[in-house]
């Protein structure tokens, strides 16, 4: 017989009808006809046959995994080392947080005061780039380029490496300006 498409007969699809109804997978049927794995699937899709779930198709923790999880949160344990210790899928663990009211930290808002006010007077003063502040102060380059936005009022800054032109200078107009 020669190799490519073959339509299957009406009996053939009446017997992967049969076969299905009798508990056969789709691959053990596709070997004793001799077809195709796909040509199953056709065939069974074509008289609104499908195929049974075999459990969720999302996983789903466990009350036990719950109780794990929500302990190590409690601790103060990030999403990323629940899901290592315990070998679970991260989304998982962040759903599970996010529904028990254990979302992510604003880091900003666990900067003390007068630092803050450290930070935005560096911000002003043009006197370092973002990168070197967040270094400097130790929290997130994202949370500084944030304030920085608020502070400047500029939606974008011009790109550069450390000591290379002025920092946080951007060619957008600015209703700041600190001394240079």
């Amino acid at each position: 017989m020669k190799k490519g498409f073959h339509h299957l007969t009406e009996k053939a699809e009446k017997r992967i009808v049969a076969l299905r109804a009798a508990g056969k997978s789709h691959a053990e049927i596709a070997r004793m006809l001799r077809c195709h794995r796909n040509s199953v699937y056709r065939t069974l899709k074509k008289f609104a046959m499908e195929l049974p779930r075999r459990g969720p198709r999302i996983p789903v923790l466990t009350p036990k995994e719950q109780a794990e999880v929500l302990a190590l949160l409690q601790e103060g344990k990030g999403t990323g080392r629940i899901t290592k210790k315990l070998g679970l899928r991260q989304y998982l663990v962040r759903q599970f947080a996010e529904k028990h009211g254990f979302g992510r930290r604003r880091l900003w808002d666990a900067v003390p005061e007068d630092t803050r006010e450290k930070i935005i007077a560096e911000i002003r003063g043009h006197q370092n780039p973002a990168v070197d502040i967040a270094d400097k102060y130790s929290i997130s380059y994202k949370v500084t380029l944030r304030i920085a936005h608020q502070v400047l009022h500029c939606p974008k800054f011009r790109p550069g490496s450390r000591g290379s032109g002025e920092p946080l200078s951007s060619n957008f107009p600015q209703k700041t300006f600190g001394p240079k």
